[in-house]
């Protein structure tokens, strides 16, 4: 039974002192994962910004959504309209790709909540969804009665080895109305023994809840406070309970929210109310008599007195039990008013019938395509416990089913194929992508977006590689596209040592590289002791290289293109003396590089011997752009261990 009722309640042992572990508030999680965010994007100002996965913005108030209405008569919100610094500003969501698309999610409360969706869908969604926001409105029923009694009273009911431990105490009990409506009651307690030397106990170990503060600061040492907090189920589809728009005040330029709530605190004369509001007294009425009832099982045959208010002690002398019941009955300031017990739900109510609900069952807006709610709002009905677990179960079911299956994620043609012999290193998924490690300095790095490794950062070398494994002969497909024809210097890397490990003696520096080998950068041992597969088009020459004296290296040579082993020999002429540079590779321009198009590497290492394809994913068009054999005995050294590995990964 505890089990099927685990996303509507929780127990737990708390120690003294300590609040429940089941007290939940999203703020720290959201403050947490706004940081983490922070920290991911690697910077501040606005390209930090941008790269930010999540971002709280403040001083911004959602007015209401954009909207479009598609042929099928189905809406689709494009955009979110905000007020900020005194002016309205829209955001466009991204349009649709790959079979995904944008989506929005309310999760204002139930109050905010619903005056956006009337707000915005009140004319797109007239006579449909929009006709039922703001009705069904809930909240919850709640009674506090505070009586402090003897502590001989508890002490007969507990074994002696108990006795001296107790301090603080909590129960839930379960009851029903007579009507079908449930009810439950959280019970607290605090008392102690002699304070003695203990001069910490009245501070931290009376007080069980901020909430009962001061009435636990009026226990004493021979007695017991104990709160009987009853928590009732209000009647859904209530006519009298519903929030509509007001129609005299604005906030940030748009209609305020109004709550009307069917007064079951209020008598019959004064509030007669409907049907469900009569139900929901004799709810109150029947909760409120179990509660006198469990009062008096603490207080046994002591008697006892009714902690009224601030200044207010009701006394209940011993005396037979229906005189006692009459005594606890009589008090009746005792209810809270509706509506403050930040419980209020249900005006989004969600249900399979489109024509009686606002939402589907994973809080999407019925006709709309990308509009959810998160929150208590979607639930038909409330009962009578916390809604936060159950809020938050609904939550995560539709943060899966956006993950999955709504929002738009990796390109297609960037999606690995299960193939013989291959797997993959990066499949677009977080899994994959934590296998991979950044070597060089802050400011740029690889972040892991829709599905895709994407390079961000200028002014240094970086090296995105992967960790988990070493390989030596293999053959390894890489997709990958650019965005800026004039600047976009990248490479595959092959054959180095992890960035971690010191180079060789024989390597330090005596390469074509040697001019710009920064030591204190280790994503730079790689272009020292391993290969490289470029990728720039433009292939550009070293701005401040010695070439054969002269200064800088010319842009265009077959050597620094993309689809070249980087800096071997490729034939190249040289430009100043009037001769052709010897081959050390066979090289043949490959397929231009366009933007926005995936290109694929395919290129196999077979002991010293080096190929690569280069496959334009959009046309077709394929290439071998280059061979070469490695005559150099210290760079690119394949693993002592000569296993073939083919590897495929997307990038």
């Amino acid at each position: 039974m505890f089990k099927l009722e685990a996303p509507l309640a929780v127990q737990s042992v708390t120690l003294p002192g300590f609040f429940p572990t089941n007290k939940f508030s999203a703020i720290p999680g959201l403050i947490r994962a706004a940081r983490l965010a922070a920290a991911q994007a690697d910077g501040i100002g606005p390209s930090a910004d941008a790269r930010k996965r999540l971002m709280i913005v403040p001083n911004c108030h959602v007015q209401e959504f954009i909207t479009e209405t598609q042929v099928d008569n189905w809406v689709r919100v494009i955009g979110v309209r905000v007020w900020q610094n005194g002016t309205s500003v829209d955001i466009p969501l991204a349009p649709p790709r790959n079979n995904g698309q944008s989506a929005v999610v309310i999760a204002l409360g139930t109050v905010e909540t619903t005056r956006v969706a009337i707000t915005t869908f009140k004319q797109s969604l007239a006579g449909r969804a929009a006709q039922r926001m703001g009705t069904n409105l809930l909240a919850h029923l709640r009674s506090n009665l505070t009586i402090r009694v003897p502590r001989a009273a508890i002490a007969a009911n507990l074994p002696p080895t108990v006795i001296p431990s107790l301090q603080t105490s909590a129960l839930l009990v379960k009851g029903k109305a007579s009507n079908g409506r449930t009810f439950h009651f959280q019970i607290t307690a605090s008392g102690l023994q002699k304070l003695g030397a203990d001069s910490e106990a009245e501070l931290f170990k009376k007080i069980p809840t901020l909430e009962h503060l001061q009435d636990m600061l009026r226990a004493t040492d021979d007695t017991v406070v104990i709160t009987i907090r009853g928590i009732g189920d209000m009647t859904p589809r209530n006519p009298d309970s519903f929030i509509d728009l007001s129609t005299l005040e604005l906030d940030f330029e748009r209609p305020k929210a109004v709550v009307h709530l069917g007064n079951a605190k209020a008598s019959p004369q004064d509030f007669p109310g409907s049907a469900q509001t009569q139900n929901d007294r004799t709810t109150w009425g029947e909760m409120d008599v179990v509660s006198d009832k469990i009062a008096l099982i603490f207080a046994g045959n002591e008697p006892f007195d009714i902690l009224a208010g601030a200044n207010l002690t009701i006394p209940v002398p011993v005396g037979s039990r229906p005189q006692r019941l009459a005594a606890l009955a009589a008090f009746k300031n005792r209810r809270d008013d509706l509506g403050t017990t930040h419980h209020d739900a249900s005006t989004m109510r969600m249900g399979d019938n489109v024509a009686d609900a606002v939402t589907n069952d994973f809080g999407r807006i019925h006709d709309t395509t990308n509009c959810y709610i998160a929150g208590p709002a979607l639930f038909p009905t409330i009962g009578s416990p916390n809604p936060m677990l159950t809020g938050v179960a609904l939550a995560r079911r539709a943060g899966d089913l956006l993950n999955s299956s709504v929002l738009v994620g990796p390109d297609p043609i960037t999606s690995p194929q299960s193939e013989a012999g291959f797997r993959p290193l990066f499949d677009g998924t977080a899994a994959t992508f934590k296998n991979w490690r950044l070597a060089g300095p802050a400011g740029g790095g690889m972040l892991h977006v829709n599905g895709e490794m994407v390079s961000y950062g200028e002014g240094a070398l970086r090296l995105f590689f992967y960790a988990t494994e070493l390989f030596g002969d293999f053959t390894l497909r890489a997709q990958f596209r650019i965005f800026d024809v004039a600047n976009h210097n990248s490479g595959i890397f092959l054959r180095f040592p992890r960035p971690t490990l010191d180079l060789s003696d024989a390597l330090k520096p005596r390469t074509a590289n040697e001019f710009f080998f920064d030591p204190g950068n280790p994503a730079w041992k790689p272009v020292i002791a391993g290969f490289e597969v470029q990728i720039d088009d433009n292939a550009r020459g070293d701005s401040s290289k010695d070439f054969y004296g002269i200064r800088p290296e010319p842009d265009g040579k077959f050597k620094n293109r993309t689809g070249a082993i980087y800096k071997i020999q490729a034939g190249d002429r040289v430009w100043h003396l009037g001769f052709n540079e010897p081959a050390m590779q066979n090289y043949v321009p490959g397929p231009p590089l366009v933007p926005g198009v995936w290109f694929e590497y395919e290129i196999t290492v077979q002991g010293d011997d080096y190929t690569v394809f280069l496959t334009n994913l959009q046309s077709g068009q394929r290439t071998q752009t280059t061979s070469f054999h490695n005559t150099d005995t210290d760079r690119g050294r394949a693993l002592a261990v000569s296993a073939s590995n083919r590897i495929q990964a997307a990038q």
